[in-house]
This record gives C-alpha cells, structure tokens and sequence, in this order.
C-alpha cells in the first residue's frame, strides 16, 4: 500500500491472529484492510509447529498465586473457546490443512521444574481440568516427568492461513503486503 486508505477496522499484521481477526471482522460486515510489514505467512506464524494448546507452560499456577483461581478459570475457557473457534472454522469450510488430534505436555528436565510441574498440575485439579503427571513418553526423550493433557490439536499452518488469505481475498478484504501503517486518523484504541 502506497496511498491513503480507508476502512472500518485496520488489522496489522497477518500472521493467524490478524488473519482471524480480519476473517471474523468481515463475517460480522465490516469493512477491514490487513497488512503486513513484510510477506503474509513469512515469520512466526508461517513457520510454527501450529500446536493448539490451552496449556501454556506453567501458567495456571501462577495465575491462581498472583490472582485467583477464577482468574485461572477464566483464562482457561478463553483458551479452549479460541481453540474451538479454529476447529469450528477448519470444520464450516472443510480446509484440508492436517488437522490432527493430539495432546501435549510441559516437561520437567530437574527436581526443581519437576516441582513447578507438581504445582501445576494441583492448578488443573483445582480447576476441574483432566491431566496427568507422566514419566515416560513414546519418543524416549530424556525428562525427569511431565504434565500431559489430551484433547489438544496441530495442523499445518501454512495450508491453514493460505485458505484464510484466499478466504478473505474472495470476500473483498485488502490484504497489503510490506506495508506499515504510518498515520492513523479516526476514533481508537491504536
């Protein structure tokens, strides 16, 4: 982009939180731009493993000590509910990107992480949330234990986002690449 535009909403950044964004932004009417200041699907998102997960290294417990358990709670559903809106998606378009069920487990390399992880795991149960302590894993890595949870998914994320930019593109949505927003006139947040 090399000239004034004008929209509704600007998404910058098309990585899959602003591809998501500028996709549930037109499903709602709006008028949306996305842009990126290099190539869609380049950095992170293009090049990640695509694990869709709520469990976030060991964060519940930290919630739950500097917050609350509800607090904990909270990012919990938040989690879960983003997830089941990538899957709700994968499923209303039949995108073929490798969906693939899974689980997925923080590991614990000493005595001291092992400990974190037994704190975070007394974070799941308080929470109604089904995990389990393991100490063996089918690759044979070398751990002192892990926290596995199931019911978590990967896909390629590449042929996810390629769908969602193509998506986006036959409803109209602008999608910059190499741009930058410089000024922004209008009501915020910026």
């Amino acid at each position: 982009m090399n000239k004034d535009k004008k929209t509704d909403v600007l998404v910058a950044g098309a990585g899959i939180t602003g591809i998501t964004s500028a996709y549930l932004l037109n499903k709602q009417g709006i008028d949306v731009i996305l842009i990126d200041k290099t190539v869609p699907l380049s950095l992170a998102s293009g090049n990640t493993t695509a694990k869709f997960t709520f469990q976030h290294s060991l964060i519940y417990s930290h919630i739950i000590d500097t917050y609350s358990l509800d607090a904990a709670i909270l990012y919990y559903k938040a989690q879960k509910e983003g997830m089941e809106l990538v899957k709700n998606i994968i499923k209303e378009h039949n995108i073929d990107c490798d969906f693939k069920e899974t689980y997925a487990c923080v590991y614990a390399n000493d005595e001291q992480e092992m400990a974190s992880l037994k704190k975070e795991h007394l974070a799941y149960q308080k929470m109604n949330v089904n995990s389990e302590i393991i100490y063996e894993d089918p690759y044979n890595l070398e751990y002192v234990g892990a926290l596995r949870v199931e019911n978590q998914f990967e896909l390629n994320p590449v042929k996810y986002l390629s769908f969602m930019m193509d998506y986006l593109l036959k409803k109209g949505v602008k999608i910059y690449k190499n741009s930058m927003a410089i000024d922004i006139e209008g009501e915020g947040p910026y």
